[in-house]
């Protein structure tokens, strides 16, 4: 038995181990101040992709026949879909309600970057950076339903 050996079994690293990398000081300075950041334009970009739900329910309103009911459930319902955890969501609703309507890009995606946490499936935490591009996403398919639905409009006589 070598000394190497001998040092394994006793449970010490062998001595050509390298020492294991520490990371302290400015790493996690850099991750509160992203964090700080992430905190300050959440609530914004928020309320974009919730008032871009509002508006593309608006512009599904020309189009559906007493959709009350239905634009409650969108948009109400992805406010639901947003405050749960990813995790709890099968698949292709996680799915719809990220890349489609990214509900969960405003509250759980900013819970799991500020707490450091990884993500679920199709749902990874690195992707609340790229919220305002869903807010823009969002307001990309509230034009097109508005504009639609302004197309399709006649008066209000027929």
């Amino acid at each position: 038995m070598t000394a190497a050996d001998t040092r394994i079994s006793e449970g010490q690293p062998p001595a050509s181990a390298a020492p294991p990398v520490m990371r302290r000081g400015p790493s996690r300075l850099r991750r509160r101040e992203n964090a700080a950041a992430y905190v300050l334009i959440t609530p914004f970009v928020g309320a974009a992709i919730y008032a871009a739900f509002f508006a593309t329910a608006g512009g599904l309103q020309f189009f559906l026949i007493n959709g009350a009911e239905f634009t409650a459930a969108f948009v109400y319902g992805g406010s639901y879909a947003g405050q749960l955890p990813g995790s709890v969501l099968i698949t292709p609703v996680r799915v719809l309600f990220t890349f489609v309507f990214p509900a969960t890009v405003t509250a759980y995606l900013p819970a799991l970057l500020i707490m450091g946490l990884e993500g679920p499936k199709f749902l990874p935490a690195w992707l609340g950076w790229f919220a305002p591009l869903f807010a823009v996403w969002a307001w990309l398919l509230a034009w097109l339903a508005w504009r639609a639905g302004m197309r399709r409009f006649t008066g209000a006589g027929g």
